[in-house]
């Protein structure tokens, strides 16, 4: 009796290959989530930026309309305030009492906000709005930074708020 042993051809994936494919899914996973991770620092800040801005324009609002916070506190100006290194800012006003002129004020806080996901000012100043033209004698930067990232807020004495992405070293260019 005679055996007729033919090998057949198969089809399929070695092993080497199998470990090739897993490798390369693995490196394109890597990236990916490496490349997300960076976008989401920058969506972070581009969200706290515009929360900057908003209370900027808050405390600009709140100066040109002369908004009367008491009985006897007139306004003579509305200040806002962040501290570089620091997450936390306010709007705080200045007024004199009873009406008198604005040479003697009093400090106090109309309200008080903090940065979210761990973004902090880098570079930051207080700018003073008076009552009642809201108006600036100044260019005013404030860069805010989450990690190695950055992100510029500019507020030009015209009232044009400009913002950019990356740290930059004034507003000179931007107003």
């Amino acid at each position: 009796m005679k055996l007729n042993l033919k090998i057949k051809n198969r089809s399929g994936v070695t092993l080497v290959e199998l470990l090739i494919v897993v490798a390369l899914i693995g490196i394109m996973s890597a990236i990916t989530i490496a490349f997300l991770g960076s976008g989401k620092n920058q969506k972070e800040l581009e969200s706290s930026a515009r929360e900057v801005v908003a209370a900027l324009r808050e405390a600009q609002n709140l100066a040109l309309t002369g908004k009367i916070m008491g009985t006897n506190e007139f306004p003579c100006s509305y200040v806002f305030q962040a501290v570089s290194g620091g997450s936390g800012y306010s709007i705080n006003y200045n007024y004199c009492i009873s009406g008198g002129d604005c040479t003697s004020t009093i400090l106090k806080e109309y309200a008080a906000y903090v940065l979210k996901n761990g973004v902090k000012f880098s570079t930051a100043q207080d700018i003073t709005f008076s009552v009642p033209h809201g108006t600036l004698d100044s260019n005013y930067l404030f860069v805010i930074n989450k990690g190695a990232d950055n992100f510029s807020v500019c507020f030009c004495a015209t009232g044009k708020i400009v913002e950019q992405s990356g740290k930059v070293p004034n507003c000179s260019g931007m107003c």
